[in-house]
């Protein structure tokens, strides 16, 4: 009987227009488009069996090299498991030598190589390329096979349907975009809130330090203050006379009392340097005044360890430096009375100034036993002593340092140190100077 044209026209056109309402399936993936592409197929063109491959680099969530092929639908049974074929394999033959479709009936002699997908034996395989996104396999126990009507009328809707496949492969790549950039924004504005809180919690800790400090430095100071005004009294003999025993502890007392006052006052001068509200009142000021202050300061101190200080040079003409003269004196009165501590045989302690390339540099060196290799890199650090035990017997709440180095970093300035063990340590404390021609011009 000869074929009506116009049911192969209306055919063709069935078959297109099934092909593009698969095409048409927004956000699906490429497996759910080639089993409800496969299922209509089958029914319409009374095909028993017929399944999709696609190249690894195309299939989402496949990781991989491209030289191979996924099995990633298979009808009707619907329950086969992923498989992969290599590029060689000989089913694969045709693709090499650039045909677009393969036939192969089971009276061939090598039909059980191109079968993968179940075992059959009469019949024909008709395999199609669908270029760079795959191939698909139908299987028909037809003894005639596939006719070239039917070859010629499937290939256009395959390379529809190609082009579905390719559109659901996109559109998944961006949806999994849009997860992992609303993932991300999420972890964002959660890590956003946890450092808020974060800050708040860390800003009422600082606060609630800060009004401890300053609760319990006043209540330190006021009964301090009393003890060492009264211990001041009975060593110099205002009350009466004592025998030297006596005198040894309230001289002990007394020393102990100003100790502590030094260490309240360098645990609040940490917490202001830490919180930031350390102020400074800056001026224009004669660095040499400001060392003849401070060896003035620490030489009783100095005489009770019976260590000499020696202002080796100071020149004659003025250093006018740009600070707090309060707070550099500070310094140099802790680099001073440090010295003095861990002077062996009365010293000295010597002191130098000088300048060079308009910077002012005060040299505090001693003849103490040296600062150890293994402490030099935390000898600024708050907290940090020697584990010497005759260092830590002279130290303090190793503050000081600390406190120093920050009050030179709000200068511009800065503290360094040489030393060598058994010989002595030299620190150097430096300063921009202001020359004299540009002294009238600086705001005070």
């Amino acid at each position: 009987m000869p074929i009506d044209k116009d049911d192969i026209v209306a055919e063709s056109l069935a078959m297109f227009e099934m092909a593009l309402s698969i095409g048409r399936m927004s956000g699906e993936p490429a497996e759910v488009r080639s089993r409800n592409f496969l299922r209509l197929l089958l029914a319409r063109k009374n095909i028993s069996f017929g399944s999709v491959w696609v190249r690894s680099d195309i299939v989402e969530g496949e990781r991989g090299s491209s030289r191979t092929y996924n099995l990633i639908s298979a009808m009707p049974e619907n329950r086969m498991l992923r498989q992969r074929i290599p590029l060689s394999h000989t089913c694969l033959g045709f693709i090499a030598e650039g045909r677009a479709f393969h036939v192969v009936r089971s009276a061939d002699k090598d039909f059980a190589e191109y079968v993968l997908e179940r075992n059959v034996e009469v019949g024909a395989l008709l395999t199609v390329s669908l270029e760079r996104i795959g191939l698909i396999r139908l299987y028909t126990e037809k003894p005639d096979g596939f006719s070239s009507r039917e070859i010629n009328q499937l290939i256009p809707i395959f390379e529809v349907f190609a082009q579905s496949i390719q559109s659901a492969s996109i559109h998944e790549r961006l949806r999994q975009s849009e997860r992992a950039a609303h993932a991300a924004k999420v972890e964002a504005e959660n890590a956003k809130l946890a450092a808020e809180h974060a800050q708040q919690v860390a800003e009422h800790a600082n606060q609630a330090k800060s009004e401890f400090l300053a609760a319990i430095s006043h209540e330190l100071r006021t009964p301090l203050t009393s003890i060492q005004g009264v211990l001041g009294l009975l060593q110099g003999g205002s009350i009466g006379s004592f025998d030297e025993p006596v005198r040894e502890l309230i001289a002990n007392g007394h020393r102990n009392c100003t100790r502590l006052g030094q260490l309240i006052d360098n645990i609040l001068d940490f917490e202001k340097l830490e919180s930031g509200k350390l102020e400074y009142s800056l001026a224009q000021i004669d660095l040499a005044d400001l060392v003849r202050d401070s060896l003035d300061v620490v030489r009783g101190f100095s005489e009770k360890f019976d260590v000499e200080i020696v202002l080796e040079s100071l020149p004659d003409e003025p250093i006018t430096v740009y600070a707090d003269a309060f707070r550099i004196t500070q310094v140099l009165t802790n680099l001073i009375s440090n010295a003095a501590k861990f002077c062996r045989d009365s010293g000295p302690v010597t002191v130098s100034v000088f300048v060079s390339d308009n910077t002012a540099t005060v040299a505090v060196g001693d003849n103490g036993p040296g600062i150890p290799a293994d402490f030099q890199s935390k000898m600024f650090l708050p907290f940090s002593q020697s584990d010497q035990s005759d260092t830590r017997q002279k130290q303090g709440s190793g503050l000081g340092l600390s406190i120093c180095r920050s009050i030179m970093e709000h200068h511009d300035g800065e503290i360094t140190f040489e030393t060598e063990e058994g010989v002595g340590s030299v620190f150097y404390v430096s300063l921009p100077q202001i020359r004299s021609e540009y002294a009238a011009q600086v705001a005070i």
